[in-house]
C-alpha cells in the first residue's frame, strides 16, 4: 500500500444486504460530488476561485453583517446535516470501488459559476476552434 492513500472497505449497508448495490449510475455520481463539492465550499474548505481559506461562509456572513443569529443556526444545521448524510451514504452503502471513485473525483473537482454570457462566449470559442481545426484536416 502507498502511503497517505486511505484504503476503503465496503460499507455496512451493502454487507448486510439493506441496499441493493454498493455503486452509483453516473448521474447520481454527479449528485454525491456535487452535493460534497457544495458543503466543502460551504465549510470554507473550497472557494469559487480554488483552495478555500478555511473559514465557514456563516462567518464570512457574519463579518460582513448581512446574516442574523437565526440564518446562522439553520445554516450551520444544515450543513452539518449535509455532512451526516454524506458521511452515511458514502460510509454505510457504497463499496471500495466506488469510495475510490468519489475521493479521487472530489480531490479534482472544480466548481465554478458561470452565467449565460459566460457559456455563449464558450460555446462561441469551441465553434472557433472546431472550424479551424476542420480546415486543417
Amino acid at each position: 500500500m502507498k502511503k497517505g492513500f486511505k484504503v476503503f472497505t465496503d460499507g455496512n449497508n451493502l454487507r448486510e444486504k439493506k441496499v441493493t448495490r454498493g455503486y452509483l449510475r453516473q448521474e447520481e455520481m454527479n449528485h454525491v460530488v456535487m452535493l460534497a463539492s457544495t458543503y466543502q465550499l460551504l465549510m470554507g474548505f473550497r472557494s469559487l476561485h480554488g483552495v478555500g481559506d478555511k473559514e465557514p461562509v456563516w462567518e464570512k456572513f457574519q463579518k460582513s453583517g448581512i446574516i442574523t443569529k437565526e440564518q446562522v443556526k439553520y445554516i450551520k444545521m444544515a450543513t452539518t446535516y449535509q455532512r451526516k448524510f454524506l458521511d452515511s451514504f458514502i460510509g454505510d452503502n457504497l463499496d471500495r470501488k466506488s469510495k475510490d471513485i468519489i475521493s479521487k473525483r472530489l480531490s479534482k473537482w472544480e466548481l465554478r459559476v458561470a452565467d449565460d454570457y459566460q457559456i455563449k462566449k464558450v460555446r462561441k470559442f469551441i465553434k472557433e476552434k472546431q472550424g479551424n481545426y476542420s480546415k486543417f484536416r
